[in-house]
């Protein structure tokens, strides 16, 4: 799947918010979830960073910003692990995420692939 230029190019110099809840806050908290994505786009935001498949696919429908979704995972040693397994990265797409942000790096992930193998298959 080729990356749009256009999406690049609205975010190219522009401030891209990170919008996320709690997971206490996560019953009543999705209002203000989007209340925050709201302001950010009214504020001048050029894209949106959000995490959990639930939230792109809610925030999707009140915004046409780009957003770049991600799935909070860990590694084995309890490091962050971002966006963990290829269906996550798939879900985050079909909620509407534009741009899917993964590790990286030469770490191991639980199946044994690195971040440069993960991305591969992408």
């Amino acid at each position: 799947m080729p990356f749009p230029v256009e999406i690049l190019t609205r975010l190219a110099h522009g401030l891209i918010v990170s919008c996320h809840i709690d997971e206490e806050d996560e019953a009543g908290g999705i209002d203000l979830l989007v209340y925050f994505a709201k302001a950010a786009e009214r504020g001048g935001a050029v894209g949106l960073r959000v995490e959990g498949v639930e939230h792109v696919r809610r925030l999707r429908s009140f915004t046409q910003l780009p957003i770049i979704g991600f799935v909070q995972g860990q590694f084995d040693d309890g490091s962050p692990l971002i966006t963990p397994t290829e269906d996550d990265a798939r879900a985050l797409f079909a909620a509407g995420a534009d741009i899917v942000a993964v590790d990286g790096t030469k770490r191991k992930r639980a199946d044994g692939t690195d971040g440069f193998l993960f991305f591969e298959h992408l």
